[in-house]
């Protein structure tokens, strides 16, 4: 079993969005079974992938902070086959917290998952576990960079942010180990000409995480936009040819991403 965690210390980049996608994707096209942990205190994408309203309450991410709770006691099932998902709650603001001084306080889900990994693995029989990040570097958060085997970057392709992964990824970047961090550009825009100039920059051999870069890049497109809310549906359930006649395929690019991780053992 794999875990990745998608993550960024800036909001609004699309990382709850690449969770959903890829998720939905890889249980529907290359017939994983997906555990997702939402561990944003917004909630964004347990409203996108679990019915609150309509199922009986159940435990979520806080619990494994709080209680050590058994996995059957976090875990439910999603809209999706093959997608499960341990939910968010907005109390994780209290639980940055709690945690603070506590020992050990960034390998609480990293602890968890180890000791329950023959439940995880082996009885619900989870290939990847997908993490998705808040916009920030806490306790919770790094909480996911201790357990996660590669974490994503997920940037929009700006000048700004280029020089803002920097700090955010040397603390994890290591040339001799490129799959500890990869980077993923989203909402590209091939008619744009700030998206050009980053494209060339980072295609530079200057450029410093040259390596870890995914060689797909998602495209700014309407059928993702709508990806992010709650009651959406992915962008797995369309037909790849429904965007023939877009300039870069959404689909095949989602698609490249997931066969990207794959080929390099990521998942």
């Amino acid at each position: 079993m794999k875990t990745i965690a998608n993550a960024n210390n800036k909001g609004g980049v699309g990382k709850t969005t690449t969770s959903h996608n890829l998720a939905r994707l890889i249980s529907k096209d290359f017939d994983y079974k997906v555990l997702v942990i939402d561990m944003d205190q917004q909630m964004n994408l347990t409203d996108i992938l679990y019915d609150s309203e309509n199922t009986p309450s159940h435990g979520t991410i806080v619990d494994v902070f709080r209680s050590n709770p058994k996995p059957e006691d976090v875990i439910v099932k999603t809209k999706y086959e093959n997608v499960f998902l341990i939910p968010a709650h907005s109390e994780l603001v209290n639980v940055e917290n709690e945690i603070a001084n506590k020992k050990n306080s960034t390998k609480f889900l990293r602890h968890w998952l180890a000791a329950n990994d023959d439940v995880i693995s082996n009885i619900y029989g989870f290939d990847v576990v997908i993490i998705d990040c808040a916009p920030d570097v806490g306790k919770i958060e790094n909480n996911a960079f201790e357990a996660a085997d590669t974490i994503i970057v997920v940037l929009i392709p700006s000048d700004q942010a280029v020089q803002g992964l920097t700090p955010f990824a040397s603390k994890f970047a290591h040339p001799e180990r490129e799959n500890e961090i990869v980077i993923l550009f989203n909402e590209y825009d091939s008619e744009n000409e700030i998206c050009l100039e980053v494209e060339k920059s980072i295609s530079s051999s200057n450029f410093p995480f040259k390596k870890h870069l995914i060689r797909a890049f998602i495209p700014r497109h309407k059928a993702i936009e709508k990806s992010n809310y709650k009651k959406c549906i992915s962008i797995a359930e369309y037909d790849a040819k429904y965007f023939s006649e877009d300039k870069i395929n959404p689909y095949k690019q989602y698609e490249l991403f997931a066969k990207e991780l794959i080929e390099r053992g990521i998942i």
